[in-house]
């Protein structure tokens, strides 16, 4: 009994007893997450071969996944992935093809300071030293070099099958090998310069108390915070809207969890997912989010691992006058605040300025290990309006390794994009690895 047609273009689908049958295309792929890695992926392989067929499963009612946004006083604030930068390479070609507009990342404020707690600031001039910054810029350039010769090598179509293969290419493993603290006391750069310019910055992006992520994500938080940077206008969710509404041969379906992938004994995989357990067949199946986040089973199917300790983030933004002198015994307070790992009396990471609304009041973003809503009268005079978003799942410690990565290649048609989240946590790094499982997708399958 067909209990329903979903007709879109030149792609119908029947639901016969509860089964999802895909009809049209001669090869049919599932794509489980619909986040910036699920969105590249299907305008990738739509670009490749506009014959796949591709249906993304999102278990939430927005396509985005850890990109989403809020509006206060009728200015949109991103409350998940910030921005990308202009040395990310396919986050910048996806823009220019796309003509996706952006938005302005430059916000006025009033400078930065670095706040240990009870009163005490760092000073940012005692620790900035001629030859530490000579060191680290030195440094950060031959960084970007091996980046941008990563990229080259790959070339337009060539493609990796493991982590390993990745980082090999420009000599990234280099970097992913040994901490950031390890390479920098090998330059001779001081402590206290990393602990005012350096470790506020990895601290921002990746919650780290200290210097002991990999060199790769170390340098690539520098390399952002020291390049021109940009934001999708209306938010950073609104660039996976505009990658799925160029991919014609892809499906959405929002509010629909997966459950399992079970490999066939015909070699192609069964999908079941919602709450009445639908299933459909598929050749091939990505998993486009992380599995330690997912309440998914495998069957017949190698589950990736190591598993990684996720952490999880609060993201605030509090519209207020100003930070509160009071509070943080400073007058004036910087509209910046980064804080070292011992700051215990502060409740949040870093306190940025991110806006400015038309009656005068600014807009300022907390990232938080726990919720700020209590403290914020505290922290700031005049407060208006406060919105807090809670994350579970932002990125796992990205420790120093030489091969304990997870695998892009599941089964046999079975792929990962998260396997890169070993060695960073991105936009771009997401959309590196939809790119290239799209071209293996193609490749393995002769689809080209």
């Amino acid at each position: 009994m067909v209990t329903g047609i979903m007709m879109r273009g030149e792609k119908w689908m029947v639901v016969f007893l509860g089964w999802l049958v895909c009809c049209s295309y001669g090869f049919e792929v599932a794509v489980i997450g619909g986040g910036i890695g699920g969105g590249s992926l299907a305008f990738y392989l739509s670009v490749l071969d506009p014959e796949i067929g591709v249906t993304v499963y999102e278990r939430n009612g927005y396509v985005g996944g850890r990109l989403d946004h809020t509006t206060i006083s009728g200015n949109t604030y991103n409350v998940g992935g910030d921005v990308w930068s202009e040395v990310n390479q396919y986050m910048v070609e996806l823009q220019e093809a796309l003509d996706i507009p952006l938005d302005d990342t430059v916000v006025n404020g009033s400078g930065i300071g670095v706040y240990s707690g009870r009163g005490v600031w760092l000073d940012l001039q005692e620790g900035l030293d001629a030859e530490d910054v000579r060191a680290t810029a030195a440094a950060t350039t031959k960084f970007r070099v091996h980046l941008s010769n990563n990229y080259r090598r790959r070339g337009a179509t060539g493609t990796f099958s493991s982590i390993s293969e990745y980082l090999a290419a420009g000599s990234l493993d280099t970097y992913v090998a040994q901490s950031t603290q390890s390479l920098f006391d090998g330059l001779g750069v001081s402590q206290a310069f990393l602990d005012v310019s350096v470790l506020p910055v990895c601290r921002t992006i990746y919650d780290s108390g200290d210097l002991s992520l990999n060199a790769f994500a170390g340098f690539a938080s520098v390399l952002s915070g020291s390049s021109r940077t940009y934001a999708t206008r209306g938010g950073n969710d609104v660039f996976v809207q505009t990658l799925l509404a160029n991919a014609p041969s892809a499906t959405v379906l929002l509010r629909t969890p997966v459950t399992d992938v079970a490999r066939l004994p015909t070699g192609r995989y069964r999908v079941t997912a919602g709450s009445d357990g639908g299933a459909a067949e598929y050749d091939a199946v990505v998993l486009a989010a992380p599995v330690e986040g997912a309440n998914l089973t495998l069957t017949g199917i190698t589950r990736p691992g190591p598993a990684r300790d996720y952490r999880h983030w609060y993201v605030s933004l509090v519209e207020a006058a100003a930070p509160n002198p009071d509070f943080f015994l400073r007058n004036p307070v910087p509209d910046n605040i980064y804080t070292t790992h011992n700051s215990t009396t502060v409740p949040f990471v870093v306190a940025s300025i991110v806006g400015n609304s038309a009656s005068g009041q600014n807009v300022y973003k907390l990232f938080s290990n726990k919720p700020v809503a209590p403290f914020v009268t505290k922290l700031f005079l005049h407060v208006t309006e406060t919105y807090v978003r809670h994350w579970p799942y932002t990125f796992p410690p990205l420790l120093p390794t030489e091969s304990d990565f997870q695998p892009i290649i599941l089964d046999d048609n079975v792929y990962y994009t998260s396997a890169m989240e070993s060695v960073a946590v991105a936009m771009e790094a997401s959309v590196t690895a939809a790119r290239n499982i799209a071209l293996l997708i193609t490749e393995r399958n002769h689809l080209m």
